[in-house]
């Protein structure tokens, strides 16, 4: 037996995602107590799964003051699009001075086993920018192929 609690903790845990917590956390800039009001859990809870997904639990001040700020936490950073961008400073094709890959163009990479050409789009299936799971990744060769995905479905939709 691990400890008392343990199985209230794993239970609350499986709940939430890397997604929610950023979304929480990062975005929304929202405090560990807040979080914990609004789910109804623990305090505690909230931190643990920060630390289990690797993000840097920020002191009252520094969230407030934004010390670290809210869109650059240990590596990972999210632009004004909302699309998170992991620091990779040897990736061939890193962007903004050769240092950042977005998240999604990772995970197309790692699934796939090679490097995406630039030219390669990798489309959000649900539309949320931070939800980058492989089953909601599409890939497309080019943007006009992109574009035209997208005049499909909005096609669909009117009639």
């Amino acid at each position: 037996m691990k400890g008392k609690g343990s199985r209230y903790y794993s239970t609350w845990l499986k709940l939430f995602s890397k997604e929610f917590f950023i979304q929480k956390y990062i975005i929304e800039n929202k405090s560990t107590g807040d979080i914990a009001k609004e789910v109804g859990c623990h305090v505690s809870t909230i931190k643990r799964g920060l630390k289990r997904f690797n993000i840097p639990i920020m002191t009252y001040g520094e969230k407030r003051k934004g010390k670290r700020g809210i869109h650059f936490i240990n590596g990972i950073s999210i632009n004004s699009y909302g699309y998170i961008k992991i620091f990779m400073p040897g990736h061939p094709f890193a962007m903004e001075r050769g240092k950042y890959v977005f998240e999604h163009r990772l995970v197309m990479e790692k699934y796939l086993g090679r490097y995406l050409k630039p030219e390669e789009v990798v489309h959000h299936i649900n539309g949320i920018k931070t939800d980058n799971r492989i089953e909601n990744l599409k890939l497309f060769k080019n943007s006009s192929d992109h574009t035209k995905y997208h005049a499909k479905i909005k096609k669909a939709k009117t009639k």
